[in-house]
């Protein structure tokens, strides 16, 4: 039997090869190959997954999937920063979404910290 897990992330990877497939049929990438490629693979194969599971699901690993995320974003990062496929604005464009993300992830750190210490439950 197919899991829900497999079946959100294969729902979620599906959505994003139509996109990438009529944006590259279209015309529209225009030499942003790397950044579609960062997004495809950790937004539409990893991220957005994990933010769904971890809403949804009462597994107890809602507080792990939500913090791994800027973890795996940036070791891809790293893998294109070190490949010839993205220029510098690529790069810009891939280091600033790693950076969106691990602000988030200290952001709900310090919001989580803040509520337990002023009496509530921090979830």
């Amino acid at each position: 039997m197919v899991s829900r897990e497999t079946i959100v992330v294969l729902v979620s990877g599906g959505v994003g090869t139509a996109l990438a497939v009529g944006i590259e049929s279209a015309g529209l990438l225009g030499g942003w190959t790397g950044l579609l490629a960062f997004i495809y693979l950790g937004g539409f194969w990893y991220a957005l997954p994990q933010l769904a599971l971890a809403t949804t699901s009462g597994d107890g690993l809602s507080t792990l999937r939500v913090r791994l995320i800027p973890v795996i974003l940036f070791f891809l990062a790293i893998a294109i920063t070190l490949s010839p496929l993205a220029s510098g604005r690529e790069l810009l464009g891939i280091w600033g979404i790693v950076a969106v993300a691990i602000g988030a992830l200290v952001g709900s750190a310090f919001v989580r910290g803040y509520r337990e210490g002023a009496g509530g439950t921090g979830e």
